[in-house]
């Protein structure tokens, strides 16, 4: 059975700052690259991920870009989407949840996107919490 690298650090105070429609408040992920499973919630000021080589940092960033519906040839790192399915995995998971508009509380929309080896895709938006 494979484990995840260690995951990189975030840093992030969720209790201050000011959030607008639209900020990210979680990522999760799903046999993604080289994790298992990781989720983490950035802070509504500047956020610092921090970690040694190999860390998964850009990955992060990639479950982002790829969450929110971005084509993976824009992104310079591999051409088809089930390139990111984690080794040893049949299909990847990525959960982007924004701040919704304002006047709905504290309630984000979560974008989520699973794809297979084959490619085969799913692109789905809920509201609910990652």
């Amino acid at each position: 059975m494979s484990s995840s690298p260690p995951s990189p650090s975030v840093r992030g105070d969720a209790s201050a700052g000011f959030r607008v429609p639209g900020s990210i408040l979680c990522v999760s992920v799903r046999d993604f690259m080289q994790y298992t499973s990781s989720s983490f919630r950035p802070g509504p000021s500047l956020n610092v991920i921090l970690g040694p080589n190999g860390a998964g940092k850009s990955s992060l960033v990639l479950a982002i870009a790829l969450g929110l519906a971005g084509r993976p040839s824009a992104l310079g790192r591999a051409a088809h989407l089930g390139e990111f399915v984690r080794q040893g995995a049949e299909r990847a998971n990525i959960q982007v949840e924004v701040l919704g508009r304002r006047g709905e509380g504290d309630r984000g929309v979560v974008v989520e996107r699973t794809f297979g080896k084959d490619g085969n895709k799913n692109i789905s938006e809920k509201v609910k919490r990652c």
